[in-house]
């Protein structure tokens, strides 16, 4: 065998971290056997150190004292560590090995330590099994207190011995690593030895292979709250038990197109921790929870993590596993992501505007104004809602219009519930954001195509356009389409000059037609000395109510709302509804003294009915039958500061003429509020104004 004092470090193998004894209150059990011998000590973790100790009085025919630490790895090479002697007190013509391996035929190579007592030398030692020394090497010499990195790598044609990180000697020959340990022995002594920063020293000679994987299953699912998706994945790996030695961690990327950023896990592979071609990542409690597991011999692995923020996850998708230089990449899509059930939707709100159809029904009625539509799905939107935009629902050419005012929120649902759209069908509709579902259902709507049509929503002014037509019946039989009818021409109040009388039980009624301004103003007489006035404007989508004002000497209240609501589009037909909202203001004296008010305005028109025969003293009529609902909704204020609420809710069902305008009605009126402070109050009148003279 021959023996050198310099030698390059191989190319073919590394240092790897294995243990700086930072973690815990105790020596790790899964990285180190401890043990001793006679008056030694089992190693004990102090102050982020391993310390070995011991005494001995009984010299070597009593066996010495020693206190051990045998790492538990397997195809390690080397073992090297920081060691710093506190302190020996015995024999001063004595070698005691700190750092040593087996290396064949019973043969150990081994760092020992010599001391006067007061300095310390290191020697590079080969032994025999009888304890005779076949080579050995000064190394140098420290001092009690001093760290000094030592470390010893055995290839099959060299022992290599390194001091500080540096090359010290090499001693070649045939030989095999087998049991490392870091040791210290003692006969007719007592010793304190330090041990940090253990590394092992692993081949880096991984096969050449080309990366193989298979993904087998991959399951997302999405939480209801941030950070707290999951996922699983299963598959194969050609990677080798070389590859894992050599790695200093596993990284796991997922990522596709609308993800900000990907999904990365990082796994640490610690000298030791690859057993028999397997390895299991350690167990974390904390978020998120990621694991990983890999079986070589099996060529399969498993990665799951929970906790985390899959924002934007769609397919296809792709998985990458870096084992070290082995990098598998692999592409997904809808066959294998999820199984049968798609990727979860959630992971685009907020990302991308999506719109799914799970469900689609329409029916077509054989009278008009008769068809329904229902339909469930699945939303995202990229954007916030605005609320003053409405929600917008298209169905091929039809589109169902409802303002955004009359959606209700309620956690995180926005909802209406049998609401007249714009165009006069009735809608229900739920869309919830946090499951990112909705349904819609639509009544007593006249959709005009047939065949497979498009389906969108504008959703408060987020756009949503479904990849999956939805399929429109031929129409069945139909009547004649029913006569649209005008504001106007059903209550002739754009004709100044009009007079009705009415009969209100015992009380006159006298409606009068007069032009203000752009606007025709409709004033309600009730004996000469109750005036309700009306003020509607005749504009290009229809007809208008723009401010309701009550005055009456005998009450000394005055009251004047202002507002804009479309109470009639350009026309309606019978089965048809409509409903408008605006913001609201106005004022109310009594006595002198004045309240402001402020809030929403909101008009609907139930569903206008078919012609029927009335009969009252002025004559018998044909009229068309409409239910109109006037909403006001406000706050009270009062000398700058806000006393109460007030609403107010007028309904009246009309039957109107061509011809005459108005010949029957019966009006129910509501107030209702509360004054802070005071209580609430409420009260209501209703009446029946049947036509005496037109």
């Amino acid at each position: 065998m021959v023996c050198s004092s310099s030698s390059a470090q191989s190319p073919d193998w590394a240092w790897f971290s294995f243990d700086d004894f930072d973690s815990g209150n105790k020596i790790d059990s899964k990285k180190w056997v401890r043990l001793k011998e006679d008056g030694g000590n089992l190693p004990v973790l102090h102050n982020g150190r391993a310390s070995l100790t011991g005494s001995d009085t009984n010299g070597w025919d009593h066996g010495p004292s020693e206190s051990i630490l045998e790492p538990k790895s397997d195809h390690a090479m080397g073992i090297q560590a920081d060691l710093t002697f506190e302190s020996f007190a015995g024999s001063t013509e004595f070698t005691k090995f700190v750092v040593e391996a087996e290396i064949g035929n019973g043969d150990i190579a081994g760092i020992g330590m010599s001391t006067d007592g007061s300095s310390v030398w290191l020697e590079a030692v080969i032994e025999n099994s009888n304890h005779e020394v076949i080579a050995d090497e000064p190394l140098g010499a420290t001092n009690f207190g001093v760290t000094t990195k030592v470390g010893i790598v055995v290839t099959d044609a060299a022992v290599e011995f390194y001091k500080d990180g540096v090359l010290a000697w090499t001693y070649t020959g045939s030989f095999v690593f087998d049991e490392p340990c870091i040791e210290v022995v003692a006969v007719d002594g007592s010793y304190s030895c330090l041990v940090d920063n253990v590394e092992l020293a692993r081949s880096t000679v991984v096969p050449d292979i080309v990366p193989d994987i298979s993904i087998k299953k991959f399951t997302a699912k999405a939480g209801k709250v941030d950070d707290t998706d999951a996922i699983k994945i299963s598959g194969t790996l050609n990677v080798t038990e070389d590859h894992l030695n050599v790695a200093s961690n596993i990284v796991v990327t997922v990522d596709s197109a609308d993800m900000p950023k990907p999904y990365v896990a990082i796994f640490d592979v610690p000298a030791g921790s690859v057993k028999k071609g397997k390895y299991s990542s350690p167990k974390d409690k904390t978020d998120p929870r990621e694991a990983f597991k890999v079986e070589t011999k099996k060529g399969k692995f498993s990665f799951t993590a929970k906790n985390i923020d899959l924002t934007g996850l769609g397919c296809p998708l792709s998985v990458t596993v870096e084992i070290g230089n082995y990098v598998a990449p692999v592409e997904l899509d809808e066959t294998i992501v999820n199984g049968k059930k798609p990727i979860p939707i959630q992971f685009m709100m907020g990302v991308k505007d999506t719109l799914r159809v799970d469900k689609a029904k329409v029916k077509k009625g054989k009278k008009f104004v008769t068809d329904s539509i229902s339909v469930k799905g699945a939303f995202t939107v990229a954007d916030t809602y605005d609320k003053n935009a409405p929600v917008v629902i298209t169905v091929g050419s039809n589109t169902f219009t409802v303002p955004g005012q009359l959606f209700f929120p309620k956690k995180a649902v926005e909802s209406c519930k049998k609401t007249p759209a714009n165009e006069g069908p009735i809608v229900s509709a739920k869309f919830d954001s946090s499951k990112c579902t909705f349904t819609i259902s639509i009544k007593n709507a006249s959709l005009s195509d047939e065949g497979n049509v498009d389906f969108s929503i504008d959703l408060f002014d987020n756009y949503l356009l479904a990849l999956k037509k939805i399929s429109v019946p031929p129409d069945p039989r139909r009547s004649e389409p029913p006569r649209p009818y005008t504001f106007w021409e059903l209550t002739q109040y754009n004709q100044p000059g009009s007079r009705w009388t009415y009969d209100q039980r015992s009380t006159e009624t006298v409606v009068t037609v007069h032009r203000s301004g752009s606007r025709y103003r409709v004033r309600e007489m009730d004996d000469g000395y109750v005036g309700v006035d009306f003020y509607y404007s005749d504009e290009n989508d229809g007809a208008h109510l723009k401010s309701f004002a009550i005055a009456g000497d005998y009450l000394g209240l005055d009251m004047e709302f202002d507002f804009d609501v479309l109470v009639w589009p350009e026309t309606l037909a019978v089965g048809q509804t409509h409903s408008s909202t605006s913001q609201m203001t106005g004022s109310m004296s009594l006595y002198g003294e004045t309240i402001y008010i402020s809030g929403t305005a909101s008009s609907q028109i139930s569903k206008v009915g078919p012609t029927k025969q009335v009969k009252v003293p002025s004559g018998t009529y044909q009229t068309v039958q409409f239910k109109d609902i006037l909403t006001m909704d406000c706050t009270m204020t009062y000398r700058g500061q806000e006393v109460g609420t007030l609403k107010f809710v007028l309904t009246t069902t009309n039957y109107a003429t061509i011809d005459f305008g108005l010949v029957k009605r019966s009006r129910k009126g509501t107030v209702s509020g509360k004054i802070y402070g005071e209580g609430g109050f409420k009260d209501s009148m209703s009446a029946p104004y049947v036509l005496t003279s037109p």
